[in-house]
């Protein structure tokens, strides 16, 4: 609270304040009416339809609409100054001088009309958050509107300022303040900037140097007074083009894209001599002055700001000496702070800046945010892979137990190995797993004369009995390295041969029943392959990974040649 204090002892405990009044004198609601009444439906409020719609919606899908707003808020930006970048060889005319002055001074007067209109929700909901008591805020508000506006303001009056400013102070209707809590798309460490009555704290007081800004021009043209820095940020007046020219930027969820779009219900204002009023769109057509060859409103206001608002400087020499005071103190940062948290309430999204102790904190919110996008890709992977991952468990080629599948009385041969990873994949032979089949090609001679041996040689005979592996081995290597050349990644590394050559071999000698193979021909003896789904898995991401390195490597001889 510290920082409300000084706030209001700023405001509070200095001396009464009053501008210089130059050929207008002050508007009471004698003649604009007092607003506070139609004001306190959010109907009303110009900014409902641009952002504030965007801001009920929740969840991911509202996050996502509220980033890619703020995102087209601030190309919208960059577009306009690319406009001015293509448009300093075509010279702004108006038939003149005073249309030339009253266009800017309707430009001018749209921004003070949406930020007063926009602050008077926004001070009082911060005062309530700082649990400012009503005593305070009355005061508060009494010396805000008293001490600062001007005597020739005309687009409200004072009474209705503080009107309005304790309707909505006693209102049971929440104004949404900038916040990224729980969205899913910003870091959420920003929020360990500093605590959230620090980051109230010091929003309230740069919205409050905000209002004393646009509040304390007089509708000259002559001395923008504080809104200079506003008035010369490319973000602020595209988004105060839109508005006056009827679009709004509207979010696509399907396309995912942004697109500008016809809203009528944006804010225009209209001035007659030195008098500004919001008007509607009717109104302002007929009063707005136009430029010579002008194709639109949109376009006049674009070159106003290509040929005037850009070069604007800050005129230190201002009649008031409290407004020389504070333009004489602000330095360049705080000028943009200021802006960046009109450009804040406009669109929801904090100005992270603001929350810092120092600017050399800069650093770690930026580098805040690529942790962020980094923690995002690592969790996206970890979810397309998390299934898949390895852990400890080695991919095996194992032999199933003959007794699963082999009959002694019938002359069936074959063989079947479980591709396993891990226990879960092991507790089953054979059954719900994957199966994969490649043949054997022996000849009936062949088939016979190895019976014939093997059966013949005695367990003791081990040399014999070793030189007949090989030899059968070495008649199914063939078929084998064929087979395994067709599979995109074999389960198996060795030699798998020698398995094989055992088992058939051995179901061979445990055949009981006629040998009758004709003298020519061959026959088959499948091998069986059961995939489980863990071995499955883990072939898979290894799979990935080969062809995701092939790529790479692809890539790197491209940037080589």
């Amino acid at each position: 609270m510290k920082l409300v204090g000084k706030i209001l002892t700023i405001i509070l405990f200095t001396q009464g304040f009053a501008f210089q009044a130059s050929a207008l004198v002050s508007l009471e609601s004698l003649i604009l009416g007092d607003l506070s009444a139609t004001n306190a439906s959010k109907e009303t409020d110009p900014l409902f339809n641009v952002f504030q719609t965007s801001r009920i919606k929740s969840g991911k899908d509202g996050d996502l609409e509220r980033i890619a707003l703020y995102r087209g808020f601030i190309d919208e930006g960059e577009n306009l100054q690319l406009f001015c970048k293509n448009d300093r060889n075509e010279k702004l005319r108006y038939p003149s001088t005073e249309q030339y002055e009253q266009a800017t001074r309707t430009v001018v007067a749209t921004l003070q009309y949406i930020g007063l209109d926009i602050l008077v929700r926004a001070l009082p909901e911060y005062a309530k958050q700082l649990e400012m008591t009503d005593d305070d805020f009355e005061k508060y508000a009494n010396s805000l509107v008293g001490n600062w506006c001007s005597q020739n303001l005309t687009i409200v009056s004072k009474k209705t300022l503080k009107n309005n400013l304790m309707g909505k102070w006693k209102s049971s209707e929440r104004f949404t303040l900038p916040d990224i809590t729980g969205n899913n798309f910003l870091p959420q460490k920003l929020l360990n900037v500093s605590t959230k009555e620090q980051r109230l704290s010091r929003e309230f007081f740069w919205s409050n140097e905000l209002f004393k800004s646009f509040c304390s021009w007089s509708n000259t043209t002559e001395n923008f007074r504080m809104l200079v820095p506003l008035l010369r940020d490319p973000i602020i007046m595209s988004f105060v083009t839109r508005q006056m020219d009827n679009k709004k930027l509207a979010f696509n969820p399907r396309s995912q894209g942004l697109t500008l779009e016809n809203e009528p219900n944006t804010n225009r204002v209209a001035c007659r001599g030195l008098v500004c009023r919001k008007a509607n769109e009717a109104e302002f057509r007929r009063l707005v002055p136009r430029a010579i060859g002008s194709p639109s409103v949109s376009s006049d206001i674009k070159r106003l700001y290509c040929d005037r608002l850009t070069e604007l400087t800050i005129n230190y020499n201002d009649p008031d000496q409290r407004v020389q005071s504070i333009l004489e103190s602000r330095t360049l940062e705080e000028n943009l702070l200021l802006s960046g948290q009109f450009k804040a309430l406009l669109t929801g999204i904090p100005n992270f800046f603001i929350w810092s102790d120092s600017y050399d904190q800069g650093q770690g919110l930026l580098r805040t945010s690529f942790d962020r996008s980094w923690t995002d890709w690592a969790t996206g992977s970890l979810d397309k892979v998390k299934g898949r991952l390895t852990y400890e468990e080695p991919l095996t080629v194992e032999l199933v137990d003959r007794d699963y599948f082999f009959n002694k009385y019938l002359k069936k041969f074959e063989v079947h190995f479980d591709v396993n990873q891990g226990e879960f994949d092991r507790v089953n032979k054979l059954a719900g797993k994957l199966a994969v089949k490649f043949d054997l090609n022996i000849s009936h001679k062949m088939i016979k004369w190895i019976r014939r041996n093997w059966i013949s040689y005695d367990p003791t005979m081990k040399l014999e009995r070793r030189d007949l592996i090989d030899k059968f081995k070495s008649y199914i290597k063939k078929d084998v390295e064929n087979a395994r050349s067709k599979l995109i990644i074999p389960p198996w590394r060795g030699d798998i041969e020698e398995i094989v050559v055992v088992e058939i071999l051995e179901q061979f000698s445990k055949y009981i029943g006629d040998w009758k193979y004709p003298d020519e021909g061959f026959t088959t003896i499948p091998v069986y392959l059961h995939y489980g789904p863990f071995a499955l898995r883990l072939m898979r991401y290894r799979y990935e990974v080969t062809e995701k390195a092939k790529s790479l490597s692809k890539h790197d001889e491209k940037q080589a040649d």
